[in-house]
């Protein structure tokens, strides 16, 4: 691969996974690290990764939406994407809690009745 591309990256899609939101991937790339006796060595190093679409490509699919005769698809679409984006966003918050409660177990940060009276 690096005859054609020097900084090459690994896309592994999981096709099989069913309880995955969203489209299931991963992506690596590859870094350089010299040993001591001067030996370049590569190891994978993990990217956080996002698919998504381009403004561009979302009024495209809008207009390609608008050719379908049944006019709900589109509005469809929309619920589905927008469902999508909110679990995501549900997601992550989620995530932002449990790490932000167990560094207050942890005793990293101390406990804020502000912050966890806050709903």
């Amino acid at each position: 691969m690096r005859r054609y591309n020097s900084n090459p990256v690994f896309v592994v899609c999981n096709v099989q996974e069913e309880q995955q939101i969203g489209l299931p991937t991963e992506a690596f790339f590859t870094q350089e690290e010299v040993d001591g006796e001067g030996n370049i060595r590569r190891h994978f190093v993990h990217i956080n990764t996002s698919i998504g679409a381009t403004p561009e490509e979302e009024v495209a699919v809008d207009h390609l939406l608008r050719d379908i005769k049944d006019a709900s698809q589109g509005t469809l679409s929309k619920q589905v994407s927008d469902k999508l984006m909110g679990l995501k966003v549900l997601a992550s918050k989620l995530k932002e809690m449990r790490l932000y409660l167990e560094k207050v177990v942890q005793g990293t940060f101390t406990y804020n009745a502000q912050i966890i009276n806050n709903y």
